[in-house]
Parts: structure tokens; sequence; C-alpha cells
């Protein structure tokens, strides 16, 4: 099978006072030749990237470092074979849609980054896909200046690998929360919008591709509150509540369920900034899952965040980190509650689960 180098942006690094060399990003598409249109089309799109995430690297004091997109057919068997320890199986299925990219876990001080583009996802129409992929590819690399920025100032869980328990499980979710919003941030600085011409019955209108992510992620996230958030995971709790059974797999339903509806809220929370109100977006914010679950963890966390990209991202990396993590811990802790469910640590390793009545009706 033939494999192509398709395009490559190299910046030259700045050097600091003390000599070394920092802020070098090589961003490098690579795919297979049946993947040639995705690859035309991101070979623009990396030269961007490969620039603005120079700038950022440099400013932050980061080392040289190379991130490379590989276009593939068989996303699941590649994000699997990366895995450096036993995780459940991995799926593409996703509250709002499916995985369109990811960024494998690093290296252990290793400044080189991989990240994993679904070709298979980008198989609509063209429209789509001109609209889609510089926003994945943005977001992918958005998380590995992120990733390195945090490798540099430590890891403000205090652990690595697999949770212990589930308060860390909880723990561990929260960050992942807070890093798909400060990436969905991050990329709208590394890639300015640009302007879309769409066929209409009138002829044709001029918008702006964040318009139009907006109005995507709305549309998700409308039909994900409805089937996936309220009133599933009230009613998820409530089975438990009347028949006494299958208390474990009501709990890693939960585990995985909380944290899938507010990732989709993080992206959606990002996107429909560039929308004005519509009756839409009024339905989701009316929503019982909005007001019972969402909302009030954003509340505590969106500030925290938002405040954190007033400034540069890397100013003061660790103690932002580590607030961020504090404050979404506990409005993910809060979530649960609000489900009826209560998590009291034990110690070793031990966490105390009470089942009561879950808010709403």
């Amino acid at each position: 099978m033939c494999r192509g180098r398709l395009s490559t942006c190299r910046v030259m690094p700045h050097e600091m006072s003390d000599g070394t060399k920092t802020g070098a990003v090589a961003v490098t598409l690579d795919s297979q030749t049946a993947h040639s249109r995705l690859a035309r089309m991101g070979a623009g799109i990396v030269g961007a990237l490969g620039e603005a995430a120079s700038q950022f690297s440099t400013s932050a004091g980061l080392p040289d470092t190379s991130i490379v997109i590989r276009i593939t057919d068989d996303f699941v068997p590649e994000v699997e074979a990366s895995s450096r320890s036993e995780l459940p199986p991995f799926t593409t299925e996703r509250y709002g849609g499916g995985v369109a990219g990811i960024t494998l876990p690093p290296l252990r001080d290793c400044t080189k980054r991989f990240v994993l583009l679904n070709a298979t996802v980008f198989t609509m129409d063209h429209t789509w896909t001109f609209v889609h992929l510089p926003a994945v590819l943005a977001h992918e690399v958005a998380h590995c200046l992120i990733e390195l920025c945090r490798q540099r100032a430590g890891d403000p869980r205090g652990y690595s690998g697999r949770p212990m328990d589930l308060l860390e499980a909880v723990s561990q979710s929260a960050l992942t929360v807070c890093d798909e919003y400060l990436a969905d941030e991050l990329a709208k600085s590394l890639l300015p919008p640009f302007d879309v011409t769409l066929s209409n019955d009138e002829g044709e209108s001029l918008t702006s591709d964040r318009v139009l992510l907006g109005v995507d992620a709305l549309a998700r996230m409308r039909d994900a509150l409805d089937e996936n958030v309220y009133p599933a995971l009230r009613g998820r709790v409530l089975r438990y509540c009347e028949t006494g059974d299958d208390l474990d797999g009501m709990i890693e339903h939960l585990r995985n369920a909380i944290p899938a509806s507010l990732i989709l809220s993080a992206h959606y929370r990002a996107a429909v900034r560039e929308l004005p109100p519509t009756d839409e977006s009024a339905h989701v914010a009316d929503h019982p899952a909005t007001r019972l679950y969402l909302e009030p963890f954003w509340d505590r966390v969106g500030p925290v965040l938002d405040e954190r990209l007033h400034g540069p991202l890397w100013s003061h990396f660790a103690q932002c980190d580590q607030q961020a993590l504090d404050v979404a811990t506990e409005a993910m802790i809060a979530f649960w509650a609000a489900l009826g469910i209560s998590l009291e640590p034990q110690g070793e390793g031990r966490v105390y689960v009470h089942v009561g009545e879950p808010n709403g009706g």
C-alpha cells in the first residue's frame, strides 16, 4: 500500500536566552493515495496551522514539535493499537455524531504527536467536508499544544494511566471536558474564519464557516438532549430505584454518559457563539436537560475556562489547570447528585455510592 507525505509546514524556531531553540511546529499530513481528495483539501490547512501553532509554541516557550496527521480508513484498529493499557473497546459513536479525529496518547518525554483522521466520516457532500475538515484539524492540533503545555507544567491529577476508583474517573473526565472546550476555542485562533458560498432557492448567499459549524452543532445538540440526556439519564436511575437491579451497570452507564453529554455541550457552547439567538437555541436553553444538568455545570466551569482564555492560555498553566480540574470535578459530582447519586470516598480506592430520587419530573 502506497503512502505519501502530502504536505508539511515547518517554521524556524525561536532562540531563547539560554541558547535553546523552541517554537518550531512541523505539521505533516500523511495519507494513503486513496484519500487524495482529502489530502489536497488538507494541504493548505496544515500549512496555516503550522505557522499559527509555531507562534503559539514560541510564545509559550514550548520545545520544537512534530505533529503527524494520518488519514486512515482503519480508524478504530489504529486507535486501539495505539493504546498502551487495557481499555474498553474503542467506538466512534458519540452523542451528536461520530469521531472525526483523535489525538493519540503522547509517549513519555516525547514532543512528537500523532493525530488520526477518520476518512470514513468525510464521505458526505463536498461542502460538509470543506467546512468541517479545517475545524477538525485545528481542534486536534490544539489538543497537541495543550498536551505539550501540560507535559511541561505537570498533570494536575497527580497520576497517570487508568483511574483507580470512580471519583478518579470523574476527575479525569472533568479535565477531558475542559480540554475539549479549550481545544475548540484555541482552534479558532489557529485558523481564522472563512467565507462559504452556498446555493439556495434565491441564488447564492455568502456566510461564514463558523456560522455553518454553529448551525450543525445546534442541530446535533437539540437531537442529543432528547435522545441521550433527558429523560434518558433520569430514567436509568429511576429504573434502578424501582428494581434494585444492576447497580454496577447503572454506574458504568452514567460514568460514560455524563461526560459524553458534557463534551457535546462543550462543543456546542464553543460553536454557537457565532450564531444569533434562534427558536432552536431557545429550545436548547429551556430544555430540562440543560436546566437540570448541563447549565449548572457550565455556570461553575464556564467562567473559569473563559477567564483562562482571556489571557495567553499558557500563562500560569499549572495553576490554571489545577483550578479548572478542581472546579470541573466538583461540578461533575454535582451533576451526579442532580441524578440522585452521591459519591463519598472511603479510602483505599473505595467509593460509597448512595442512590436517591433524581431531580426533575
